[in-house]
């Protein structure tokens, strides 16, 4: 796969990712059921997986077990833990990115 396809792929995916967090923490201030976070984060999880962005995945994967396992008070932390992992992850893209870039030194 191209890097730039792949790039446009991961920042989609850090696009959603960012909505997935926001609805999370939606779900949880409203009470609205552990379920629907638990869905949540295993499609992060899944996609994150597919993309090879494994921290995200972890931290996904975190959240789904807590939320299945009804862990309320450890959840609010580990949504702030994944949205963190986005930033990371963008700057990573970029310097990725950006190094590839780069002519080859001989």
């Amino acid at each position: 796969m191209a890097l730039d396809r792949y790039t446009a792929m991961a920042q989609s995916h850090l696009a959603d990712t960012e909505n997935a967090v926001d609805a999370m923490r939606a779900t949880l201030a409203q009470s609205t059921g552990l379920q629907a976070l638990r869905h949540l984060a295993h499609r992060v999880r899944g996609a994150s997986l597919s993309l090879g962005l494994s921290a995200l995945a972890r931290s996904a994967s975190e959240i789904e077990s807590g939320a299945a396992a009804q862990r309320v008070a450890e959840l609010e932390p580990l949504i702030d833990a994944l949205a963190a992992g986005i930033g990371t992850t963008r700057r990573a893209l970029a310097e990725f990115g950006a190094a590839a870039l780069q002519p080859e030194r001989t």
